[in-house]
C-alpha cells in the first residue's frame, strides 16, 4: 500500500483521480477484523483516493450496498451496478431480476454526488449480452433512472 499515495499523487499532478474498484476478495479481514477495503480507504486519505463501487460485490459478501455508498458518502464518484442470483448458483442477470435494491442504490448514489453508474453486465448463461443490456436500461428506467 506504500506505492499507491505515490500513484495518486502523480495522478493528481497530471489531473486525474484515481479510484480503485473492488471485487468480493478486498472484504477478506484484516488480522484486526476489519475488510482490506475499508482498512485500505482508512490509511490513505480520500484527496488521495476515492471509491469505484461495485455493489455487486458488496452484496454477495452479505453488506448492504446503500450502507456502503452512505459510509464512503463524498468519495464514491462511481458506481458499478449489476445483479445477481445465488439460487440454485452464483450467476450474473439483469437489472431488477436479481437481489440488488437499485432503487435504493441509485437515490443513495445522487443522493451522494455520485457521478457516473456503470452498468456492467459480466457473463451468465441466460441472455446474451445486448439481450441484457436492453433489458437493463428498460428495468432502469421503471425506476425512474
Amino acid at each position: 500500500m506504500e506505492n499507491i499515495p505515490i500513484i495518486a499523487k502523480e495522478c493528481r499532478k497530471a489531473g486525474i483521480t484515481l479510484l480503485y474498484h473492488n471485487h468480493d476478495f478486498e472484504f477478506a479481514r484484516t488480522k484486526e477484523g476489519d475488510y482490506v477495503s475499508d482498512s485500505m480507504y482508512e490509511q490513505i486519505p480520500k484527496k488521495d483516493l476515492q471509491t469505484e463501487l461495485d455493489t455487486c460485490w458488496v452484496k454477495k459478501v452479505g453488506e448492504d450496498p446503500v450502507a456502503y455508498i452512505r459510509k464512503y458518502k463524498g468519495r464514491c464518484p462511481v458506481i458499478h451496478v449489476k445483479d445477481f442470483i445465488d439460487i440454485p448458483s452464483f450467476d450474473f442477470c439483469r437489472l431488477g431480476y436479481g437481489l440488488q435494491d437499485f432503487e435504493g442504490i441509485m437515490n443513495e448514489a445522487e443522493a451522494d454526488g455520485c457521478e457516473w453508474a456503470v452498468v456492467e453486465q459480466d457473463t451468465h448463461s441466460r441472455y446474451s449480452s445486448m439481450e441484457d443490456a436492453m433489458l437493463s436500461r428498460d428495468y432502469l428506467k421503471t425506476i425512474g433512472w
